[in-house]
């Protein structure tokens, strides 16, 4: 019986480092993140690749100053957009090729009033697209902290580079920018590379 649970136990302690390294592996898969903005348009990461990708999200607490952080980093790495929201692409050539997104996390809104948020966020965003997340995506994959902006950063190739969640004022803010500087400095992978449907909770 004693020899049968040290057999266990040894097996344990071989199995157990090894699923550490595979949640870090699983980390540098590459993702798609897909949803649909308030104008039924449905996005995906995964066409995005070539670019680093800035996801920046919140819950209902945190979405005004989520978007101001938005708005800061699309500023700060597209200086030529002065008037720009973060949707991403606007009219002019990139500084660079960050591309930051606004995602509004409401996955406590109920299907039957669905419609009624996107008409919200049509009213509030009338050009400027938002990504709305009622499936819980982003806290599945990434995690959320409520009441502050949380951003999750893919690198070119489209694998999570980093996830970052407070309230960016002064030095966090720069540590912010220079790990989407970072991400920008990696190499890119074949475009060929296995593409993840997004979960990394399984």
């Amino acid at each position: 019986m004693k020899l049968g649970m040290l057999r266990v136990a040894l097996v344990m302690a071989i199995l157990l480092p090894a699923a550490g390294r595979l949640s870090a592996a699983e980390a540098r898969r590459v993702m798609n993140i897909a949803m649909e903005d308030q104008f039924r348009k449905r996005h995906e990461t995964v066409a995005m690749r070539g670019e680093v990708v800035a996801l920046v999200y919140a819950e209902r607490r945190g979405a005004e100053a989520s978007r101001d952080l938005g708005r800061r980093l699309h500023l700060r790495f597209h200086p030529e957009h002065h008037t720009a929201e973060p949707d991403g692409r606007t009219a002019g050539e990139p500084a660079t090729n960050v591309r930051v997104i606004a995602v509004a996390c409401l996955g406590e809104i109920p299907r039957p009033f669905h419609g009624i948020a996107r008409s919200r966020f049509r009213s509030d965003s009338p050009s400027m697209p938002v990504w709305l997340d009622f499936d819980d995506t982003m806290r599945r994959n990434f995690g959320l902290t409520a009441g502050v902006p949380n951003i999750a950063v893919l690198d070119a190739a489209g694998r999570l580079h980093s996830v970052h969640k407070g309230a960016f004022r002064g030095e966090e803010l720069e540590q912010l920018a220079a790990a989407i500087n970072e991400a920008c400095a990696l190499p890119r992978e074949p475009r060929a590379a296995a593409v993840d449907d997004g979960r990394l909770d399984r």
